[in-house]
């Protein structure tokens, strides 16, 4: 699990992280409205994040396309949650849990460019294409645990 306080700050691990509905998780970017984000091809925020998953299979399937020093590391995806197990496609356009927090899998997270300029490295995009993971809204409030488990 991981925050960052503003649009391009490092991403902090947490073991635990209170999820605010609506809103997103308590101290990070897009709970406290100093996210950066847009869906392709658009030129303002038209849908609100609350939340991002990625699959840690499609974060090592994506890296294998990669040249080494190129590589990314869960943080450096810049997504909210790491999961191991569940197919996230499935998901899509569904309620589920992480714990007790009820959220809404709602669109795919497209890969952008923002990763590479953050972290001085090049191909982020392209390999993580249909792996970014999920745009989530959080509908109940909660704390979230590290290993809490994904249920429908």
């Amino acid at each position: 699990m991981y925050i960052a306080p503003t649009a391009g700050a490092p991403m902090i691990f947490k073991t635990e992280v209170r999820a605010i509905a609506g809103l997103g998780l308590e101290g990070d970017r897009y709970a406290l409205q100093l996210g950066s984000w847009k869906a392709k091809g658009e030129t303002t925020h038209k849908k609100k994040r609350n939340v991002t998953l990625i699959a840690l299979e499609d974060i090592r399937y994506s890296n294998s396309l990669m040249l080494p020093n190129h590589r990314y590391n869960s943080s450096e995806t810049r997504r909210n949650f790491v999961t191991y197990g569940t197919n996230l496609t499935f998901l899509l356009g569904k309620e589920f849990s992480i714990g007790r927090v009820r959220l809404l899998a709602i669109e795919p997270s497209d890969p952008c460019d923002r990763p590479d300029k953050l972290c001085g490295k090049r191909g982020f995009e392209a390999a993580f294409e249909r792996r970014g993971g999920l745009n989530c809204e959080i509908l109940t409030s909660g704390l979230i645990r590290l290993n809490d488990p994904i249920t429908m």
